[in-house]
């Protein structure tokens, strides 16, 4: 009730805006406060109901709380044989009650007296009505009275007004014809009615979908989310999700973004469908993604690394044990649940401070699996500026159900965001330094990253790189091993701005797709990058299946087609773009090594009888670590003058499109 009041004052200020720009609002929430306003009216006498001054606050929860809770008996301290001190309730002798401590009972009083003038927050709902008038809104709840102001003369009355059974009918036609702009409903108005721009209503003004109360039912906020967002509709809904600043609430959205997705995947085989895009991956508080996150979280805790509380502190004020009573880290942890629920007793400034942590490192660890293609997100989309089919072809039918699998090759092309250095320098996120890659020319600004916790204790110091095309974590000890040199902000903006200008305005590359049966050909398919793509082309054509590099791509056909052959271009792209390893005969492969300052390709595993040809084919030997390594002489700025030495070494050891593993 507090929260969701504290909201409304906002959300009316955004409605009014929304009001003027020409849009319609339509408000979603769960509590009407019928209820806490039968109770408060059955308990006036008929002088106060006559002159109606009503408190719709749960204040006798907290109030009535505290009287039975609150500890007012007198204790005192024993000591066993053992020496154990211990406390007990001091006991009457005479009427064997529990002695009640004064001070303590004068604490509670004063407690209660305190919280007893504290000013009312009224219920949502009763707000939004007040604040724009019982003219202006349309009220769909199931709610058989309600409170609103009537003017009498020059003042306004609080008066108890009835609802009959056909008001809410009357409530929609009433917005959907134009002559109220405001619809706010609850779970009674959640089903069976349409809110949206219908093609035939006379309201067709866009609708600004406020949901304020999300509530604990997934497929009830699901329901209410899909009033405004129908089939005939001139114009979509735009969905805002009202939150306070206390972390806390995070509690309840998470609860209920992990519902919708379990929703989606149960009724339309996809998670999204549940939510529908409204929360992110990192909204979710209860993906495993964030449980790996809380235990890196704990870990911190009982190593000291912690910034927003030690691990002391954190135990005495939640009640959770880390430890066992021999300092090892406990197997069972305290789950994200029971630790959310801690947080909520906490001080508001120390909940924003532990979840501000907790959200940190869970957005930091969902980025990198993002970017490492583990994300489990179900069946995502491509979404590009534009996307071409450029190729299809059937690489395997099925011998008894004709089944067909298809490499379809798709061209891409993203539009690309272009940041000038002044505006990259003159973000508020903090930074570091300021570096260029003395091989690549890149620059690219240093940014503080979340140490890794590592289950051990120890942690990897991490740093942020940001680049002019896109940004990625590197581990401290991999950037300083690297060809970095550090550059002042002078000699930094022209690198910038001249990388920048270097970019092309559309990036285009090919992107192949398997569709189609997956099963046969699945064991083929690389162990990395699992996830199941939606991809809908400019002409309408829709493709779903796994999405492949160029290198796999070629080496499928290579299996399934033996007319089908792993070319030099392909290979490079592979080794050089991709960082893959590309086997060839006799247990041989060729991967990309940097040796001291520069890069080159290396025959890995060459087989000694054959050095020599190799050798004559343009390729050079050198002894590291007492031992003999061909290489093939490689420059990024002239990577096909490699090509012609490519060609006469997959003569000599043809490729076999597997992909070996790594020799000791």
């Amino acid at each position: 009730h507090m929260l969701t009041g504290m909201k409304t004052p906002a959300m009316c200020e955004a409605i009014q805006a929304d009001l003027d720009a020409g849009h319609s609002a339509v408000i979603q929430l769960v509590s009407t406060g019928e209820a806490l306003l039968t109770r408060r009216i059955d308990g006036l006498s008929e002088d106060e109901k006559a002159d109606l001054n009503l408190d719709l606050t749960p204040r006798e929860y907290v109030l009535g709380y505290l009287e039975e809770a609150f500890p007012v008996q007198l204790q005192r301290v024993v000591e066993d044989d053992d020496g154990n001190r211990t406390t007990e309730t001091v006991i009457d002798g005479e009427t064997g009650a529990a002695v009640v401590s004064r001070e303590a009972a004068a604490l509670r009083d004063a407690l209660i007296e305190r919280m007893a003038m504290l000013d009312s927050v009224p219920t949502a709902l009763d707000q939004i009505v007040w604040h724009f008038g019982a003219d202006a809104v349309a009220e769909v709840t199931g709610r058989s009275k309600r409170p609103v102001y009537r003017r009498n003369g020059e003042t306004k009355r609080l008066v108890i007004e009835k609802r009959s059974a056909s008001a809410s009918a009357s409530e929609t036609n009433a917005f959907m014809d134009g002559d109220k702009r405001i619809l706010v409903f609850s779970e009674a108005g959640g089903t069976g009615r349409s809110y949206h721009a219908a093609a035939r209503a006379k309201n067709q003004q866009r609708r600004i979908h406020y949901l304020l109360e999300p509530g604990w039912k997934a497929d009830t906020a699901v329901q209410g989310l899909g009033r405004s967002h129908r089939s005939a509709q001139v114009s979509a809904p735009m969905f805002r999700v009202m939150t306070t600043d206390v972390s806390g609430e995070k509690r309840f959205i998470s609860t209920i973004a992990r519902r919708l997705d379990t929703l989606g995947a149960l009724t339309k085989g996809q998670r999204q469908t549940g939510s529908q895009g409204l929360f992110r991956a990192e909204d979710s508080l209860e993906s495993p993604v964030a449980r790996s996150a809380l235990r890196q979280f704990y870990m911190a805790l009982m190593f000291g690394k912690a910034v927003s509380i030690g691990h002391d502190a954190f135990e005495a004020v939640t009640g959770l044990s880390l430890m066992t009573s021999d300092g090892a880290v406990r197997e069972d942890l305290p789950p994200m649940s029971q630790f959310l629920n801690r947080l909520l007793a906490l001080r508001i400034d120390m909940q924003n401070a532990i979840l501000d942590e907790l959200t940190g490192i869970i957005a930091e660890r969902t980025e990198m699996a993002r970017e490492a293609g583990t994300l489990d997100v179900g069946v995502e989309t491509i979404r590009a500026d534009t996307l071409t089919l450029i190729d299809r072809r059937v690489i395997h039918t099925d011998v008894r159900t004709k089944a067909e699998t298809e490499l379809v090759t798709l061209e891409r092309g993203d539009r690309v965001h272009k940041t000038t250095a002044t505006h990259a320098l003159g973000t508020s996120e903090k930074r570091s330094g300021l570096s260029v890659n003395d091989d690549t020319g890149e620059p690219v600004i240093l940014r503080k990253a979340r140490s890794e916790v590592l289950d051990d204790g120890t942690t990897c110091p991490r740093v942020k790189l940001v680049g002019p095309d896109h940004e990625r974590y590197m581990a401290k000890k991999d950037f300083e091993a690297g060809n970095w040199t550090e550059c002042d902000e002078a000699a930094f903006i022209p690198l910038w701005n001249e990388a920048v200008a270097k970019l092309p305005d559309i990036a285009t590359r090919r992107v192949p797709m398997v569709t189609g049966l997956l099963l046969p050909v699945w064991k083929l398919l690389p162990d990395h990058e699992q996830r199941i793509w939606r991809a809908v082309t400019d002409d309408g054509h829709t493709v779903l299946g796994r999405a492949l590099s160029e290198e796999d791509a070629a080496r499928l056909k290579a299996i399934l087609d033996p007319t089908e052959a792993l070319d030099a271009a392909t290979i490079l792209t592979a080794i050089a773009d991709e960082n893959r390893r590309i086997g060839l005969a006799h247990g041989a492969a060729l991967k990309l090594r940097r040796v001291g300052t520069g890069n080159r390709i290396e025959v890995e595993n060459a087989p000694s009888p054959l050095v020599a040809s190799l050798k004559a084919a343009g390729c050079f030997t050198e002894i590291i670590q007492w031992r003999t390594r061909v290489f093939i002489p490689f420059d990024p700025e002239a990577r096909e003058a490699s090509l012609p030495m490519i060609e006469k070494v997959l003569a000599i050891l043809p490729a076999t499109g597997d992909e070996p593993a790594m020799v000791a």
